[in-house]
């Protein structure tokens, strides 16, 4: 306060020519006279405390202020003579970027000591804090269910009547007492020894203090070197005592102790991580690579962290560490901000161990099955398992099926040249069958073969997906991976007694008159067979495919003795009279060695030579 009086008070003198240079947060927008100020220069910024995103602990970030703000602050010049205000932004940027108001803090803040207190206090519901009390501006929900969820991993609260209230619980009740953040009260009350004690005071005073510490070790992101250093700072460490004084009568002895005695101090820093686990569990991070002068780290909670190695004081990097502070950047990269070391070996207190069935993406989305130890998303260790359940089985392959975009994505796209035109011959099939089906006759068609055309045609929702699953979970469980499951023995099988109906149908092949069988394609809904014209010598009449009710002719694609296309027809009768003469001419000279009789209604068919059909005859 002597310094803030020191900073405002006016110049003995007033003929004194120094200048004072008074630099203020937003307090001095408050209704409040300096003296011989007569200019203000303003940033258009302010620094706000936010909620970080993954620690909730609150951080302060630099943000726009608002033109109320900006209002304020010019007001300040000139309040008893005539001032300026030096705005290092332009008009334009005042007026349409700078927001009209600053948002109310709670929007933004941490609200887990809020719902801490608030609980304390007898509330139990949500919806009872949102709705009931009387808040000037309310907070978001979002922001206060997570704080109540963290609550609840933190063993401060627990669900009562099927989750609907919340009820704090006997730890609750003791860190509802301190005037500190509830993840570092956690760790005090849960310290198992005097020396996880002082550990987590010094965090607490060095994280979620108001006293004056110094600047301990800012530059160093490691909390065991901050640490060290606020003990052995004179002022910072009488007022390490003060705030312990808030924790109560058993931290201002352990604190004592250690400011007397360095040994026990050493013992207090070596055991920074584990003091800080219990409430820090979910932001346990483990190492897993360099990138450009950083550590990359995966936090248990499910994402990723970067550590500059340049605010690291140690020579390397931990392989585990406890993160107590992160903030995020522009490009949405999680920075972390302050640390304490922790061994592999105090992690597994708290690891949970569980078998894993999993999909293995290099190996075909091959189904394994593994014993893992993990403190959240982070695995400590692993052993190998074998083959799990069938109904495990499925279930993973589905989960795999889901997250490659459902079973068009998963089982059709990645099949090889043959089995997806074997796939799509019965799907073309089926598509024709159903268009000439009475409308009665449809609804006995499966809907599957509906589905995976939608998804095909990116215009399926989530109803066709779900059809495609149910179609496909009954099989997964006999399958080793994805590659095992034979979607085109599933849609044969879904069809049942209409299988025997679709080969009588719309068979794959059809008899030709020479007695071969040739291939039928219902690609687009049209029946197209493939043959060498004198294959079909002495047939006028085209063959049908289709129910008897409504036959549909098969075009013909006749080619020549090389196989190569001559002419397409649904009508012979008319090819023979009015088409062939033209292609008899042109053809007749080139494959000499082949049938081309004058009249071909009356020839006998064949696939052979001329040399080949009079050996027959002899």
């Amino acid at each position: 306060k002597n310094e803030q009086d020191y900073a405002i008070r006016a110049s003995p003198s007033s003929s004194s020519a120094r200048r004072r240079v008074i630099v203020s947060s937003p307090i001095a927008e408050a209704s409040l006279t300096l003296e011989a100020v007569t200019c203000v220069v303003d940033s258009g910024l302010r620094r706000e405390p936010r909620s970080d995103v993954d620690t909730g602990m609150p951080r302060l970030v630099t943000t726009r202020c608002s033109r109320a703000s900006a209002i304020q602050r010019a007001g300040r010049a000139g309040r008893t003579r005539d001032g300026a205000c030096i705005r290092l932004y332009s008009e334009g940027e005042l007026n349409t970027r700078l927001p009209a108001q600053t948002a109310p803090e709670i929007l933004s803040a941490d609200l887990t000591p809020v719902a801490m207190l608030l609980l304390d206090w007898g509330c139990s519901r949500p919806e009872e804090i949102l709705n009931e009390l009387p808040f000037v501006d309310p907070p978001a929900e979002g922001s206060l269910r997570r704080a109540l969820s963290l609550l609840e991993k933190l063993g401060a609260v627990e669900r009562a009547d099927s989750g609907s209230r919340y009820v704090i619980t006997q730890h609750g009740q003791a860190i509802a007492k301190m005037p500190v953040h509830p993840r570092l009260t956690t760790c005090v009350v849960k310290a198992s020894s005097q020396a996880k004690v002082v550990a987590a005071i010094a965090t607490a005073a060095l994280l979620d203090s108001d006293m004056p510490l110094g600047n301990q070790g800012a530059a160093t992101s490691d909390l065991s070197s901050r640490v060290q250093e606020l003990f052995t700072n004179g002022d910072a460490a009488r007022n390490i005592e003060k705030f312990a004084a808030r924790i109560g009568v058993d931290a201002v002895d352990s604190v004592g102790k250690a400011l007397q005695n360095s040994s026990f101090l050493g013992d207090a820093v070596s055991s920074l991580g584990p003091a800080l686990l219990p409430g820090f569990a979910d932001l346990v991070a483990q190492k897993r690579g360099t990138s450009d002068g950083s550590t990359i780290y995966m936090l248990a909670l499910g994402r990723t962290a970067i550590l500059d190695l340049r605010n690291c004081a140690a020579a390397a990097a931990p392989d585990y560490a406890i993160v107590t502070e992160t903030s995020t950047s522009d490009d949405g990269t999680a920075r972390i901000r302050s640390f304490a070391p922790i061994s592999v070996d105090s992690l597994r207190d708290i690891a949970t161990e569980s078998s894993v069935v999993y999909t293995e993406l290099r190996k075909g989305h091959q189904v394994r099955a593994r014993r893992v130890v993990r403190v959240g998303s982070i695995e400590l260790a692993s052993t190998p398992l074998p083959t799990p359940p069938a109904e495990e089985v499925a279930a993973a392959l589905l989960d795999a099926i889901r997250k490659l975009g459902g079973v068009f994505d998963a089982l059709v796209k990645p099949l090889s040249r043959d089995r997806r035109e074997k796939l799509d011959e019965l799907r073309d099939r089926v598509r024709l069958a159903y268009s000439l089906s009475s409308r009665d006759e449809q609804a006995f068609w499966p809907p599957y073969f509906e589905a995976l055309d939608a998804q095909a045609e990116v215009r399926s929702g989530e109803a066709d997906e779900q059809v495609l699953e149910e179609l496909v979970q009954p099989w997964l469980g006999a399958c080793t991976s994805l590659s095992d499951v034979d979607l085109h023995a599933i849609l044969i099988g879904s069809l049942g007694d209409l299988k025997r109906q679709l080969d009588l149908e719309l068979p794959l092949r059809i008899d030709a008159p020479d007695g071969s069988s040739i291939q039928v394609s219902y690609a687009d809904g049209v029946p197209v067979a493939s043959c060498k014209l004198q294959q079909f010598f002495g047939t006028a009449t085209s063959p049908t495919v289709g129910p008897d009710r409504n036959p549909i002719p098969v075009t013909l694609s006749l080619l020549s003795p090389a196989g190569k296309p001559l002419a397409q027809t649904q009508d012979l009768h008319f090819f023979w009279t009015e088409v062939y003469p033209s292609v008899r001419a042109e053809m007749r000279g080139r494959y000499n060695k082949h049938p081309w009789p004058e009249d071909p209604l009356t020839a006998k068919p064949t696939r052979g030579t001329n040399k080949q059909e009079r050996a027959k005859n002899n």
